[in-house]
Formats: C-alpha cells, sequence, structure tokens
C-alpha cells in the first residue's frame, strides 16, 4: 500500500479502560498521537470501557458510517 492510499483511511483510537483511575484523557491522547495534522481522512477518538459497555454503541456506529 502506498502512502497516498493511507490518506483515504479512517483512524479510529479507543481508548479502552477509562473505568480504570488514571486513565489517558481524549485531549492528550490527541495531542500525544498529533491527530489534530490529520486532515485528509476522518479520524475519532472514543472513551471507551469494554468491561462496562461504555461507548462501544457509539464505536459499532462510526464503524458502520464509515464502511458506507
Amino acid at each position: 500500500m502506498e502512502i497516498r492510499e493511507l490518506a483515504t483511511i479512517p483512524v479510529l483510537v479507543l481508548a479502552n479502560k477509562i473505568d480504570k483511575k488514571p486513565h489517558v484523557t481524549e485531549p492528550e491522547l490527541i495531542l500525544e498521537l498529533n491527530l489534530d495534522y490529520i486532515v485528509d481522512n476522518p479520524w475519532l477518538v472514543i472513551p471507551c470501557s469494554a468491561l462496562k459497555n461504555i461507548n462501544i454503541t457509539s464505536v459499532v456506529e462510526w464503524l458502520v458510517h464509515q464502511g458506507k
């Protein structure tokens, strides 16, 4: 795969384990991963807890939307 092809691929970052303290916040992840520099493709950070089923629906909805 060429670099140009990657420019159209959506990026989803799941910040799992938000039920644990301390945990990395969404703004911290955006800063550390330099996500605000990605301008050619959609990206999203979703804080979640698989154990407590927090934001799992949001993850699925975003993935379905990107597949259209």
